[in-house]
């Protein structure tokens, strides 16, 4: 059977799966024996992530962390809610499609008429610049000194690039060579309210474009000496954290055999393949029962991995 045909998986009204597959106790081979070098990393990397509980967190708990107040528009808090079932959500798709129509917009008048969330910003060629004690750089921007904008379109363009294409102003060059701190009190003089800083954290982290990034960087990264030797004595304090903890291990395989379905899910992600909803439900409910198993279990292996770290740099100084 190949990996992608399994999905979806089908639960009864337990949450248990229909039709279980014998396990082949992948999970407790992988940290038992396992070779945690640098070619290993994507499949140390998962598996360690899940024996922590790690999982895709819901609709609600985004909202929480953020903070509904700190969402630029409840808009994008309600259609985040609407689809936060769906296990292909993301914040920077909702928020992208959001604003879609703001890139197109011709005026400052049209761009409030669509989003009533910028009612309140003021058309920068309406200040009277000489009135404010610290508009250094608004003022060379009404003169002409800035290349690439006119004070007539300056509130508008500061929507677009912040809302429309979420670029922050510490992209300097995105922002005509201004200096970082300029934008934020120009934004604050236009009576336009950036996005929260969680709020861009969070978006940024969930778009398509960043996990490529990161994934490329990790594997330019890794080819490194020096830090895939770093990486490597992370692996190898991991691999001996592990083994100096057989009853976790142990404990992990015995309620292994309530989930049927844990090794071929773990081959999945292991592969790349993408998990549906059920899944990562099914994974999350491995991590919980391990942690009713024995409470505070990760943490003692987190704790034995420092340990050893500690002892090494110890040794090795």
């Amino acid at each position: 059977m190949k990996l992608n045909s399994i999905s979806p998986l089908n639960f009864n009204k337990n949450n248990t799966l229909k039709s279980p597959q014998k396990n082949t106790d992948c999970l407790t081979k992988s940290i038992r024996n396992g070779d945690f070098n640098a070619a290993n990393y994507p499949k140390f990397y998962y598996i360690n992530q899940i024996s922590f509980g790690v999982r895709k967190p819901s609709a609600n708990e985004i909202t929480e962390r953020i903070g509904e107040e700190n969402f630029p528009s409840p808009a994008i808090v309600k259609r985040l809610k609407d689809i936060g079932k769906s296990s292909k959500f993301s914040l920077y798709e909702i928020h992208m499609e959001h604003y879609e129509d703001l890139l197109d917009c011709q005026t400052l008048d049209e761009a409030k008429e669509k989003y009533p969330e910028f009612k309140d910003v003021i058309d920068a060629k309406d200040i009277d610049i000489n009135s404010l004690k610290r508009a250094f750089v608004l003022k060379k921007i009404a003169n002409g000194e800035i290349e690439g904008i006119a004070i007539e379109d300056l509130s508008l363009e500061i929507l677009k690039k912040y809302f429309g294409q979420l670029i922050s102003a510490n992209k300097k060059e995105e922002y005509w060579n201004i200096s970082n701190n300029a934008i934020p009190s120009i934004a604050k003089t236009l009576n336009i309210k950036l996005p929260n800083k969680m709020y861009m954290l969070k978006t940024a982290l969930s778009s398509g474009e960043y996990k490529a990034r990161m994934s490329k960087t990790i594997t330019e990264k890794m080819q490194e000496p020096e830090y895939k030797e770093k990486m490597e004595r992370v692996y190898r304090a991991s691999k001996l954290a592990w083994n100096r903890h057989p009853e976790i291990t142990d404990m992990m395989s015995e309620v292994a055999k309530d989930f049927p379905w844990l090794a071929v899910i773990l081959s999945k992600k292991e592969k790349g393949i993408e998990l549906n909803q059920k899944e990562e439900r099914y994974l999350f409910a491995y991590c919980g029962k391990c942690e009713e198993a024995m409470p505070g279990y990760k943490k003692i292996i987190s704790d034995e991995r420092r340990k050893i770290l500690a002892e090494w740099d110890k040794t090795e100084g």
